[in-house]
């Protein structure tokens, strides 16, 4: 389940850079799109808690690793021990799986009708796995901007 997980993620990675290069939607639009898509997810703090992998008082532990580090909340769980690497990949599976997909977003952002979505999708399934390089070069591009979108 968890190897399905990853693989789903990087699918609708995948499938913001099929958009991009149909020209269905710009890079900045899948960005904001994943922007709207983390705010609406569970944080991972509440989820360890829910999901047993971690107590209040573990949280709070992490939270003033963090703050005194200036690390995420993932690493300094991981560097004190409180979760192992492959509760972290679980917890982080399950996590996007609490968010609305990135297609419907699109919707709501009134970038795509629903007739365009499901012609995308269907368009998306057909294709070949990597569909060239230049969907993994977009696919980077939109990473990129994300990561630098978080920052800001």
């Amino acid at each position: 389940m968890e190897k399905q997980g990853r693989q789903g993620a990087k699918s609708m990675a995948l499938f913001g850079a099929h958009l991009v290069r149909r020209g269905v939607a710009t890079a900045s639009q899948i960005v904001e799109a994943l922007a709207r898509q983390n705010a609406r997810r569970v944080p991972i703090d509440q989820l360890a808690i829910t999901r047993g992998a971690l107590t209040a008082a573990d949280v709070l532990r992490v939270m003033d690793e963090a703050r005194r580090t200036h690390d995420d909340f993932v690493r300094c769980s991981v560097k004190l021990g409180l979760l192992a690497p492959a509760a972290v990949a679980d917890l982080l599976d399950a996590q996007r799986a609490t968010g609305p997909r990135i297609g419907e977003l699109l919707v709501e952002m009134g970038v795509l009708t629903h007739v365009t979505l499901l012609r995308e999708l269907e368009e998306f399934q057909k294709a070949p796995a990597a569909s060239g390089v230049h969907a993994v070069n977009v696919s980077i591009a939109i990473d990129h901007a994300s990561t630098t979108t978080k920052r800001g």
